[in-house]
């Protein structure tokens, strides 16, 4: 009996031997590819070591994105695994297995299972998302990882993801017009609030066809089903008309703004109140409409109101003349 339940050493050794290739097999399918290294420097030390290069990076982007342009295609190879695969530190969601055991025991658990042992220090996922955002329209191979970004369930990697995707330009537009349409509620409002991106981060300005895109993208963003896209969408009109106020892209939009201060959600007819006072002599339309929000049942609304009708009446006193 004891045979049949444990097998001989001549079979178990080749079933172990062979356990250990396919295991080592799938591990290097999986794994990350060959790490970049330029002037002695791994890129994780660039991406993800503990020396504050984001604070340098903000001081000095020209030179940062000089040094991330040195890894070349390789180097984008590898931050896209780990924009899908990389390690997250863990977060706490409800009660876990070891959160009564004693001390003892939980210093060697790690914090996944109640331990007090940190697993993983460092971010990889976002820090990798972070990083690409300094390489532009070079960091396109990585957009349908970061399309999936969009769908996590953190809200700072989802908008550090949008803020990557946006800040390519041109290039991600086809990606951002299809998430857009399919992606989820949160990954669109993340899409929608960072449009800023595509006009106020490039080394030139932005060609008038980028602007009139993210118009459109925004008038369409007024009527999503999901009420924070919608109230995304009103602030993003606001405030990229406020950077053109002479120009007449957001002019279709407008009228959109307007209609979302009857939107049955007080957040959104509150965003929509605070977006018309940076739409100026355009948004005067508006008026009749902030002057029923007066009585609307949300304070937050009755005061975005008031603040955005003094503001037009102030533009529209002049005209009355004395």
């Amino acid at each position: 009996m004891l045979r049949t339940a444990f097998p001989s050493r001549r079979k178990l050794l080749p079933a172990l031997a062979l356990a250990a290739i396919v295991f080592g097999g799938v591990r290097w399918a999986v794994g990350p590819p060959r790490e970049p290294v330029r002037d002695g420097q791994r890129l994780s030390e660039v991406a993800f070591g503990p020396k504050g290069w984001r604070a340098s990076a903000y001081r000095n982007p020209a030179a940062t994105s000089e040094q991330l342009r040195g890894y070349g295609s390789a180097g984008v190879r590898w931050l896209t695994w780990y924009v899908v695969h990389g390690d997250r530190p863990f977060v706490r969601r409800g009660a876990l297995p070891l959160d009564h055991a004693p001390g003892w025991l939980r210093r060697w658990m790690p914090d996944r299972w109640g331990g007090l042992r940190t697993t993983v220090a460092v971010d990889e996922q976002l820090d990798a998302v972070v990083t690409l955002q300094w390489l532009g329209e070079e960091a396109a191979p990585t957009i349908p990882a970061l399309v999936s970004r969009l769908e996590s369930g953190d809200e700072v990697l989802r908008w550090s993801a949008a803020e990557t995707l946006n800040g390519m330009g041109p290039v991600s537009w086809p990606a951002v017009h299809h998430a857009l349409e399919h992606a989820g509620g949160p990954g669109r409002r993340v899409l929608l609030a960072t449009m800023m991106q595509r006009l106020s981060i490039q080394k030139e300005p932005a060609p008038d066809r980028e602007w009139r895109l993210v118009a459109e993208a925004l008038r369409r963003g007024c009527a999503d089903d999901f009420p924070e896209a919608r109230s995304a969408a009103a602030r993003m009109i606001g405030c990229c008309h406020y950077l053109r106020r002479d120009s007449t892209f957001f002019d279709p939009a407008i009228p959109e703004v307007i209609r979302l201060l009857s939107d049955p959600d007080p957040k959104v007819r509150q965003t929509a109140a605070t977006a018309i006072r940076y739409l100026g002599e355009k948004a005067t339309p508006a008026i009749p409409r902030l002057t029923k929000l007066g009585d609307d049942p949300s304070p937050e609304v009755r005061r975005n109101a008031a603040q955005s009708l003094n503001a037009l009446q102030r533009l529209e006193a002049p005209k009355a003349g004395p």
